[in-house]
């Protein structure tokens, strides 16, 4: 969890940096890469140093953890872009018409929400239609489950799970920032200033 300036996981007492920094986002690949933005620029943290590579494509941009070794930014204003960031390099994935407003990835495709849908994209493919969200409160987050690529969105009422083109409310009065961990899917809530977790068996009723 990023707050005061430095990165913490749950249940430590001390955060990963020696001193606080302007760190504004982070994301963590498939394979563990833990990548942030500071003061504008896009780097890999090792050990407990952030490394600057690149300057970010746009200000403020949003992240999410990639495949393998890689990143996903994208831009919550028009025109939205989305971008991919193996540690190196930035490549444009997509320009949409829309504002994202959440964005995972599953296997090599980007899933990301608007507030028309929540969408599929595959590189050199246009965006495919995965559920309607017309007249639905907006998504403030989606991830995935690799294992069972169950798919999880919330907005900030509730956590939906999609499958086979059913969006079905598993939880209601929660809502925020998604991370699937094993089995467990935690729902940080800044509204409420809470990290609930609802378990799978939960989730499959």
């Amino acid at each position: 969890m990023l707050g005061q300036g430095n990165l913490w996981r749950l249940g430590q007492k001390a955060g990963l940096f020696f001193t606080p920094t302007a760190i504004r986002a982070f994301a963590q690949s498939d394979a563990g890469t833990l990548t942030a933005s500071v003061e504008g620029k896009l780097g890999l943290i090792k050990g407990h140093l952030f490394q600057p590579a690149l300057r970010e494509p746009e200000p403020d941009m949003q992240m999410a953890g990639g495949p393998a070794d890689t990143l996903i930014l994208y831009s919550a204003h028009l025109p939205a872009r989305i971008y991919g960031f193996d540690g190196k390099n930035i490549a444009t994935l997509a320009t949409l018409n829309q504002p994202i407003t959440a964005l995972t990835h599953l296997g090599d495709n980007v899933i990301f929400a608007t507030r028309d849908g929540i969408y599929s994209l595959r590189a050199g493919e246009p965006p495919g239609l995965l559920f309607p969200l017309a007249g639905h409160a907006p998504m403030t987050a989606l991830d995935a489950n690799p294992k069972t690529a169950e798919l999880f969105a919330a907005t900030n009422q509730a956590v939906y799970q999609l499958d086979e083109g059913r969006l079905t409310e598993i939880a209601q009065g929660i809502g925020g920032a998604l991370a699937v961990i094993g089995t467990s899917i935690l729902v940080a809530d800044i509204q409420r200033k809470t990290v609930y977790v609802i378990s799978a068996a939960h989730a499959d009723k």
